[in-house]
């Protein structure tokens, strides 16, 4: 009977994943169009939940919510450090756009770097192969590798529009990429984005499950 309910919730999150995705898909073709845009905090949200539920799928609950938890704690200091400091992504600051912050970067940026990191490791398990206790070393340094460049090429698309149009942060010295700041400084943030793209490995450790079994591996 125990198989059977874990079988059925299986099954059920997979059609859940899928729909989330298609329900992402349409909100990024339909929101550009409407007269009204729909709250980012909303928008956000759906890929949120896919990397929740997808990751408490591929490496159980308490895999998926170790790695939120360091997500969280990893992208604000990251975040504060830089804005007061310049390192490792540079001058810049937040408006208020984004909402309330903790310190100075908006609450939204540490959940934001967790779906988009978690998708991205997921990436770089399909392009190279799969990472923790049965990968071999070459997994283990070439997968983080492969995720922070797919989050740096994330960066990269999004970074004009969300700071030169919608202000939602400032760059203190814009260069020449749409005024955001120089692609020099996106190596050393690759870096930085590498280091906290190795945390699933550990997390993989920890709480690995049935890897493969849903249709987004």
């Amino acid at each position: 009977m125990t198989v059977n309910i874990r079988s059925f919730v299986r099954n059920v999150s997979t059609y859940v994943l899928w729909i989330l995705v298609v329900v992402y898909a349409v909100v990024k073709l339909v929101d550009p169009v409407l007269p009204l845009p729909l709250p980012l905090p909303l928008v956000l949200l759906i890929p949120i939940v896919f990397g929740l539920i997808h990751g408490a799928l591929r490496y159980k609950w308490s895999g998926i919510l170790t790695f939120l938890v360091m997500c969280l704690v990893v992208s604000n200091l990251l975040e504060n450090t830089s804005i007061l400091t310049g390192f490792p992504f540079g001058h810049y600051s937040y408006t208020d756009v984004l909402g309330p912050k903790l310190f100075l970067v908006p609450l939204l940026i540490g959940p934001t770097y967790f779906a988009t990191g978690y998708l991205a490791w997921v990436l770089g398990t399909v392009l190279i192969g799969d990472s923790g206790r049965t990968g071999s070393w070459f997994t283990t340094l070439a997968v983080p590798f492969i995720a922070s460049f797919a989050m740096v090429a994330w960066d990269l698309g999004f970074d004009p529009t969300a700071s030169t149009i919608n202000h939602i942060w400032i760059w203190e010295q814009g260069g020449g990429y749409f005024g955001c700041h120089s692609p020099t400084t996106w190596g050393g943030s690759s870096l930085c984005i590498c280091s906290s793209n190795c945390l699933p490995s550990s997390c993989a450790n920890a709480g690995r499950g049935q890897r493969g079994s849903v249709g987004f591996s």
